[in-house]
């Protein structure tokens, strides 16, 4: 039976690949983009490299989990699907469509203050208006469109009649799982999406230049590091604004908006895999992350600043803000037949000085077995640096981690 399109193989047959790359001349194993071609993007990688003797059983090849992580590194599977794209991308066209929740709240639970109404219509103006934009899809929580995206026509009839299009009503709070599978049923197959909160601004970068076929592949997710409203003053504008980052490859946890093309793994978008609150839940956007993984999307952050948000949050009112349910979640979904890793770095973004990146987190992640190998080497790892920090933390320094030397650590018996 034919197997359908975007499966990977089982995990077998996805080890398999690279085990005839045999010939290694160097100690350094280097990973090298060699080439993106315009016509058919195909990125066709170098090979991290070792000592032949490595190959025949040598020291640093004493367990099969290190053989798998030469081979996960050497075949990185760069997830891509050539010719997908709905329209010819050209300059000073409309290219991004922004799916965001019709924020509406019954007004038994709360009623938006003036200040988060505020700051809501001003974000939505600016994504109506901006020239990169070609519609916006409104995910409407109760019966109609919310008062305040109605009332934005008046402030510009033009564009909020070419652009905001009502796509679904009664949806409630706006999970993932029901975001993704609105854009994989209702856009043409390589249309390109911006799913966001209804507080970001789209400001700019979102064109061809950025995200042409060539740059933004299937199966990919970019996360941009997000911009934050120059009018706040709070300590939270300043951790998470994307200018205190620019030229680090190491990101703070604040990210909410996410950019691929559609369809994106129609038939593994699942509730129990995806039904995660967009926005309202602590740490559902690190859940995610993992769950992407989980199913081989490679998950990157842009250059900081390349993909232009602005954060319209200066009240920093949260009326429905809900706790954690990450470690929770964590335990069940490791337990249950997709095996999906949760440890803290799969849940991690990683800010890269190019597009397109391949992400070979993702590779790791998707295994449990072997991704809870190269956690603890690690933390491992981490221990050896610094007696003092045994566990390993939030820090992002995994994103520098060459995946191959981390799994010739020893740990502890």
């Amino acid at each position: 039976m034919a197997r359908p399109e975007g499966d990977m193989g089982t995990s077998k047959e996805r080890r398999r690949v690279g085990s005839t790359l045999r010939e290694a001349k160097t100690q350094k194993l280097v990973l090298t983009v060699l080439a993106v071609l315009a016509v058919s993007p195909i990125i066709l990688l170098s090979l991290y490299t070792v000592p032949e003797d490595n190959y025949r059983g040598g020291e640093m090849y004493s367990t099969p989990k290190l053989r798998q992580a030469y081979e996960v590194v050497n075949a990185f599977e760069y997830p891509m699907n050539a010719g997908m794209v709905a329209e010819p991308c050209a300059p000073g066209k409309p290219l991004l469509n922004v799916i965001l929740s019709g924020v509406d709240p019954p007004p038994e639970l709360h009623k938006l203050s003036d200040a988060r109404k505020a700051e809501y219509q001003d974000a939505v103006l600016r994504t109506m208006r901006n020239p990169e934009v070609k519609r916006l899809h409104i995910m409407a929580e109760r019966d109609l469109m919310p008062g305040w995206i109605a009332e934005l026509e008046s402030r510009d009839p033009i564009s909020y009649r070419t652009k905001v299009f009502l796509g679904r009503t009664r949806v409630g709070r706006l999970s993932f799982s029901y975001a993704i599978r609105y854009a994989n049923e209702e856009l043409k197959s390589g249309e390109v999406v911006l799913l966001t909160n209804a507080d970001l601004a789209v400001e700019g970068g979102f064109g061809c230049e950025n995200l042409s076929e060539e740059k933004l592949f299937q199966n990919t997710v970019l996360i941009p590091q997000r911009l934050e409203d120059d009018m706040c003053d709070r300590h939270l504008a300043k951790t998470c604004d994307a200018r205190n980052f620019v030229g680090k490859v190491s990101l703070p946890s604040c990210f909410d908006s996410y950019v691929f093309r559609a369809p994106l793994k129609p038939e593994e978008i699942t509730e129990e895999r995806f039904g995660l609150l967009i926005g309202g839940e602590w740490q559902a956007e690190n859940s995610f992350i993992k769950e992407l993984r989980g199913i081989g999307v490679s998950v990157y952050s842009p250059p900081g600043g390349l993909l232009r948000l602005v954060h319209k949050h200066c009240s920093q009112e949260r009326p429905n803000q809900h706790a954690s349910q990450e470690m929770v979640r964590g335990k069940r979904r490791e337990a249950s037949d997709d095996r999906v890793c949760y440890e803290p770095f799969c849940g991690r973004t990683c800010m890269r000085n190019t597009i397109p990146f391949p992400d070979i987190l993702t590779n790791i992640c998707r295994d449990l077995d072997l991704c809870k190998e190269y956690a603890e080497k690690m933390r491992s790892m981490r221990s050896m640096a610094n007696p003092a920090k045994e566990l390993m933390t939030e820090h992002a320094e995994f994103c520098d981690y060459d995946p191959v030397v981390v799994m010739q650590v020893r740990t502890k018996e």
